[in-house]
């Protein structure tokens, strides 16, 4: 990555919505270096009182559902709303570079060409759950620079994608229409956690099939005690896309009113620690057995047996470091 900027440099750019510095803070973010990590720290220290404010809506599906014609429609409808809308699209990883394919910026060129938007791809980074490994760091970075509306859109993996709903607020499936075969393979899965289900492409010959598909999902559906907000929609048909903006932002309104944003939010925010505690003593860990390897080995122990002698001196260092 380029040279990272003072940090002050960062705040001032992403508080006045300056689109270059809030993609360099995104890229901070997601460096692997000790340097870089310490700085982001700070700055996530120095944004967090301007983030929080926004409606996060997880966007999810396998690939050819049409996440992301949906994600520019519905972001050109939010605009016309008054609304400032920021996209983190997370793609595969690019086995040459390690970026991400830059397949959905190119999708959404309208989209992209709004000044009151915002997309930027990320590459996963092998990062299971269909996110990047930084996502939460890239929302409160779009927050902090004033977007009202973040669409994370994952990777395209499809059942495996219920980490979404531990960054979001809303969380949307797509899936497009499926017959016979098709629908006995799907599993729970994400739909466990999906607040709304859009059968996509209901227009023109694959019309009556969505019809079907949304009919055949609200039987299947029909185990929940709060199924999720089922419809068949065109992401082509104005009319579908204002009525699903529509949806989603009663649907904030009524969490915020009920007090379950604010406890989605809370609960979010434990998990991360907890994510940010685990990756922190794993790290440790491994420095810990870099640094002493050869004293964890023994050719007259087996592997169980030598890695647990090895735990029990980290164990013994780690708490005489904190005596």
């Amino acid at each position: 990555m380029e040279k990272s900027l003072p940090i002050n440099d960062y705040v001032r750019g992403i508080r006045a919505s300056e689109r270059r510095i809030l993609a360099q803070a995104i890229t901070l973010s997601e460096s692997t270096s000790l340097e870089h990590r310490v700085k982001m720290r700070e700055l996530l220290d120095l944004l967090l009182p301007y983030a929080g404010k926004s409606c996060r809506l997880g966007v999810c599906g396998a690939a050819g559902a049409g996440k992301s014609t949906f994600i520019e429609h519905l972001g050109l409808a939010l605009l016309q709303k008054g609304h400032r809308v920021a996209v983190l699209a997370i793609d595969p990883t690019s086995p040459v570079s390690g970026g991400a394919i830059l397949g959905d910026k190119s999708r959404m060129v309208g989209l992209s060409r709004e000044p009151q938007a915002f997309v930027r791809p990320s590459p996963s980074l092998e990062h299971g759950g269909g996110l990047g490994p930084r996502t939460r760091e890239a929302i409160v970075l779009c927050e902090a620079a004033g977007f009202d509306i973040i669409i994370v859109e994952t990777v395209g993996i499809g059942q495996g994608e219920v980490e979404i709903s531990g960054l979001v607020d809303d969380v949307i499936l797509l899936i497009p229409p499926l017959a016979g075969d098709e629908l006995q393979g799907i599993k729970r899965g994400i739909m466990e956690v999906a607040d709304h289900l859009f059968i996509t492409k209901a227009d023109g010959n694959t019309e009556a099939l969505a019809q079907a598909t949304a009919l055949e999902y609200k039987s299947a559906l029909s185990y929940r005690d709060n199924p999720p907000h089922l419809k068949a929609i065109s992401s082509l048909r104005a009319a579908d896309i204002q009525g699903i903006v529509q949806d989603l932002l009663d649907f904030d309104l009524k969490n915020v009113a009920m007090g379950s944003k604010a406890a989605r939010r809370s609960s979010q925010n434990a998990q991360w620690f907890q994510e940010e505690l685990e990756n922190g003593i794993q790290e440790l860990v491994q420095d810990i057995v870099k640094k002493d390897h050869g004293s964890c080995e023994s050719i007259n122990l087996s592997p169980p047996h030598a890695a647990r002698q090895c735990l029990e001196k980290i164990r013994t260092r780690l708490l005489n470091s904190f005596s």
